[in-house]
Order: C-alpha cells, then structure tokens, then sequence
C-alpha cells in the first residue's frame, strides 16, 4: 500500500508523486514522506495527510470543508504540518 508508483505530479506541493493500493504517496515533500488522500463531492472536499517520521514521531492531520474548493483543505492540512515542525 506505502511503495508508490510514480504518476505525474497533479498540483504544485507534491514533487515526486507516486500512487500506492489507495494512497498518494510524496516521497520527498519538505515534512518527510505523506501518505494521504484528497477527496470531493457536491458540497464538500476533505483531505488527510500521514507524516509518518514527523519530528521523530507520526501524525495524521485531516481537513473536512463544506465548500468545493478542491486545494483549501490540502493547504489547511499542510500548514499544519508545518506548525507541528515549529516552521511557522
């Protein structure tokens, strides 16, 4: 599920992504390796991230928002990644 197959990159944030059994995969992101998925549907976009090697620890951080605005949770759930390394 974690060893990713590479595809072309989609949106800015993600460098060199890769596609697992489910899963996006970011090898080389600036926190490390993510694991997640985003998603959207009438009314509402969700999008969760798993730093796996955080700071020496792992964290899952999730954003549900009541719009379709596909990019706003994405970029809600990596600002707080970046809070958690202390980067903001």
């Amino acid at each position: 599920m974690t060893q990713p197959v590479p595809v072309p990159p989609q949106r800015a944030q993600w460098v060199v992504p890769g596609y697992g059994l489910g899963l996006m995969i970011e090898s080389r992101s600036s926190h490390g390796a993510l694991w997640g998925h985003n998603g959207n549907g009438p009314g509402f976009t969700a999008s969760a991230l798993h730093a796996p090697t955080l700071r020496g620890r792992s964290v899952t951080v999730c954003a549900l928002v009541a719009a379709e605005d596909e990019q706003f949770p994405e970029d809600v759930v990596r600002r707080t990644l970046d809070r958690v390394e202390c980067r903001v």
